[in-house]
């Protein structure tokens, strides 16, 4: 199977998991006043579902053409309505871009729509050769070296994503929500080192204790080894820059 839609499969599944769980509800619940929300990564479309139903508006930016497909689905499926690019997102419950935010142009499609916050929620994403050609030199010109990008090439991915959510905040001039999947809560200098960089003037951490697919949806890992356990309990750890 190709690797794009079989990340969306087993994604799928993983999202599911949190959905029922209510592990999307209370990220929600942390981001009650900002009404139109960026979503970076919506992935099949849960989170975004859980953001609609908390009475959200979203505008959800996704790179993989099967998980969009699949969150379309989601959402229309529950009777909500989808815009396009270019409408009034208070005409309708969420907006999605096909789009890869490390484009270079993907700050001219951003800015198109008012928000008012960014959210960043257990991002992933598959690996590939073809991957590996885009995004190497960009992780590199980020900061990573080739040697930590080898050893552990989608998590490098991920702290690349979240350190351009950061730099979007800073953009915008809007505050920015971080969810991360951890077994252990013991990077926060990572998310320091990012209030700094873009001069936020506060960070703000949560987080609670829940389980998650691994084996049965998206595999997850810890210090660089495949979890086989069907399920895993784990930290979501929810970091909210404020500019």
């Amino acid at each position: 199977m190709d690797k794009k839609k079989e990340y969306s499969e087993q994604w799928d599944k993983s999202s599911a998991f949190f959905y029922n769980n209510n592990d999307y509800n209370w990220m929600c619940g942390l981001i009650k006043s900002y009404n139109t929300v960026l979503e970076i990564g919506c992935g099949t479309g849960y989170s975004t579902l859980a953001l609609i139903k908390n009475g959200h508006k979203v505008i959800a930016i996704e790179k993989n053409e099967y998980c969009m497909g699949k969150a379309k689905n989601l959402i229309l499926s529950n009777g909500y309505k989808i815009g396009d690019l270019g409408d009034d997102i208070g005409k309708c419950d969420v907006i999605f871009i096909l789009m890869d935010v490390c484009d270079n142009n993907s700050n001219f499609i951003i800015e198109a729509i008012p928000f008012d916050i960014v959210i960043c929620w257990n991002i992933g994403t598959y690996w590939s050769t073809t991957m590996i050609q885009n995004y190497v030199p960009k992780l590199m010109q980020y900061g990573l070296t080739l040697e930590q990008i080898k050893e552990a090439p989608e998590s490098s991915y991920s702290e690349y994503i979240i350190w351009l959510c950061g730099r979007y905040g800073k953009t915008y001039n809007v505050p920015v929500q971080v969810v991360d999947r951890t077994i252990d809560i013991d990077y926060l200098n990572d998310y320091i080192a990012i209030k700094t960089e873009f001069n936020y003037s506060s960070i703000e951490f949560n987080s609670t204790r829940t389980f998650a697919k691994s084996k049965s949806g998206r595999v997850l890992s810890y210090n660089n080894k495949k979890i086989e356990n069907d399920y895993v309990e784990l930290y979501l750890l929810s970091v909210i820059f404020k500019p």
